[in-house]
C-alpha cells in the first residue's frame, strides 16, 4: 500500500501543479469546495463530532479542523486506514479516491484549453502521464482487493457512521474493559445512549471498587463523567484520582528543573562534606596538640 500511496500522490500533486500554473483560484476554489461538500455531507448526518474526547466549543473546533486535515490527508495519500467510519467512512472514502482521479485529468484539459504556453511540458505527455499513473494506482489497488479478507471488501463501501461504532461497540460488549472504551471517546458522540451507560457505571461502581479490576486505571476514573459515579464519597475520591494525575503531570514537566536541583545540592552537600573534614581535622589536630601538650608539661613536684 505504500507504493499505492505514493502513486496517488504523484497523481495529485501533478494535477495541482497544472492547475496552479493555469490558475491558482481554480485550484483554491476546487479544494475549498471538495472540503465544504465533505464537511455539509459530515453535518447533514449528524456525523461532525471528532471522537476525541473534547467537549464544548473546543470540543466543535477540534472537530472541524481533524476533519479537514484527515480529508486533504486521505486525498493525497489515499490511507485506507482513513476509511474507518470515524474518520471519513467507507463510502466517502473511495468517493474522495475516485474523485481525487478524476480531478487530476480535469486539471490537463483546463490547463491546456487556454492555451498556457509557458508549461513546460507538451499537452500529450500530460494526458499520458495522468494516465499511466492513474493506471499504475487502479493496478495495485486491484492487488491489495485480491489479497484482502473478503469480509474487509465491503468497508470500502460502508455507510456506517463513526458515532454508530462506539456506541455499538458498548450495546454490544459483554466484557466492562470494553464497555469502558466509551469512556475516551466525545460525550457528545455517545449522547443518545448516556442513560444506558449511567447505568451500567453506578450498578458496577461497588464491584469494580472492591473487585479493582487491572482495567479500571486512575486513567479511566478520571473519564468518567462525576455525575455518573454514585454517592459523595466516590465523587471525592474520583476528585482526588484527577488531582493526583495533574500532579504527576505537572511533576513531569518540572522534572528537567528538579533534576538540575538535585545536581546543584549534590554539589554543595560534597563542598560541605569537604568543610567539615577540615573543621574535623583542625579540632582532632587541636585536640591531640592540647593532649599531647599536657603530656609534656613539666610537673613541678610538691614541696
Amino acid at each position: 500500500m505504500t507504493l499505492n500511496s505514493a502513486i496517488l500522490l504523484l497523481v495529485r500533486c501533478f494535477g495541482a501543479a497544472l492547475l496552479a500554473a493555469c490558475e491558482g483560484r481554480l485550484l483554491a476554489t476546487y479544494l475549498a469546495g471538495d472540503v465544504m461538500l465533505y464537511l455539509m455531507q459530515k453535518l447533514a448526518r449528524g456525523d461532525m463530532n471528532y471522537w476525541l474526547p473534547i467537549e464544548g466549543a473546543m470540543g466543535l473546533f477540534v472537530s472541524v479542523v481533524m476533519r479537514v486535515v484527515v480529508k486533504v490527508v486521505a486525498d493525497f495519500t489515499g490511507v485506507i486506514q482513513l476509511r474507518h467510519p470515524g474518520e471519513l467512512g467507507g463510502y466517502y472514502w473511495t468517493f474522495s479516491i475516485m474523485l481525487a482521479l478524476a480531478s487530476s485529468f480535469v486539471s490537463v484539459r483546463v490547463c491546456f484549453e487556454q492555451g498556457m504556453e509557458h508549461i513546460a511540458i507538451e499537452e500529450r505527455d500530460a494526458w499520458m502521464l495522468t494516465g499511466v499513473m492513474s493506471g499504475a494506482w487502479v493496478v495495485t489497488f486491484a492487488v491489495f482487493l485480491l489479497l484482502m479478507k473478503r469480509e474487509y471488501r465491503n468497508t470500502f463501501f460502508s455507510m456506517k457512521k463513526g458515532k454508530d461504532v462506539i456506541m455499538d461497540a458498548f450495546l454490544n460488549a459483554n466484557d466492562d474493559a470494553v464497555k469502558a472504551n466509551i469512556m475516551g471517546a466525545n460525550r457528545a458522540i455517545w449522547l443518545p445512549i448516556e442513560r444506558q451507560v449511567k447505568a451500567w457505571v453506578r450498578s458496577n461502581w461497588w464491584r469494580w471498587q472492591a473487585e479493582k479490576p487491572e482495567w479500571l486505571t486512575g486513567n479511566v476514573i478520571a473519564k468518567i463523567p462525576i455525575d455518573f459515579i454514585p454517592t459523595e464519597d466516590g465523587r471525592v475520591r474520583k476528585e482526588k484520582r484527577e488531582k493526583s494525575l495533574s500532579r504527576s503531570f505537572a511533576n513531569m514537566l518540572k522534572k528537567g528543573g528538579v533534576m538540575k536541583g538535585k545536581r546543584n545540592s549534590l554539589g554543595l552537600a560534597q563542598s560541605a562534606g569537604g568543610g567539615r573534614g577540615g573543621f574535623g581535622g583542625e579540632r582532632g589536630g587541636g585536640r591531640g596538640g592540647g593532649r599531647g601538650g599536657g603530656g609534656l608539661r613539666r610537673v613541678e613536684p610538691v614541696g
